[in-house]
């Protein structure tokens, strides 16, 4: 986070701007294309542009490359910010998700295991582990993780459901 935010007012010093001037700018953009305002995205690049390496903007981006169909510049992008924040999770776990949305499920296995290691904390991000080993083909492993995910989050309703799911699959799944 320190990174990030140092990062971050590198940028908004090198911009002249102050980085609360750069939030509204990308608040507003993000408001205005999720409200369906199509040309609002040009805008909202542009202001997430604007700090380049910050892991937000970064992922924020990407997911917006992705939502008009551009997989190639999200990915890049995402690589960028693996690169660029190793410890984050977020980072691997988006680049993951996009690798199940380009059909490379098996490579999505080891950044979900990543991204779930180093956000131990995260539900989420155990229950896309576990489902990720089960749907490539590792399920024993898959319920192993998942096991272990509701051990560690008893409450989450969604890895008890997956878990049950999962267990009464027939062996032909």
């Amino acid at each position: 986070v320190d990174r990030e935010l140092a990062a971050l007012g590198d940028q908004a010093r090198a911009l002249g701007q102050p980085y609360w001037l750069w939030l509204a700018q990308t608040w507003r953009a993000l408001q205005a294309w999720v409200d369906g305002e199509e040309a609002a995205a040009d805008a909202l690049a542009h202001a997430l542009l604007l700090a380049p390496r910050y892991l937000p903007a970064m992922l924020n981006l990407a997911d917006l490359h992705r939502a008009r169909g551009r997989d190639d510049l999200a990915e890049t992008l995402l690589d960028d910010a693996v690169a660029a924040y190793p410890e984050s999770a977020d980072a691997r776990h988006s680049l993951g998700l996009l690798y199940v949305r380009t059909g490379r499920m098996a490579q999505s296995v080891a950044l979900f295991a990543t991204a779930s290691r180093l956000a131990s904390d995260n539900p989420q991000y155990a229950l896309v582990h576990g489902m990720a080993l089960f749907e490539t083909g590792a399920r024993a492993a898959g319920i192993a993780a998942l096991e272990t995910a509701l051990r560690r989050f008893p409450a989450s309703a969604p890895i008890r459901q997956a878990l049950e799911g999962y267990r009464s699959a027939p062996a032909a799944y």
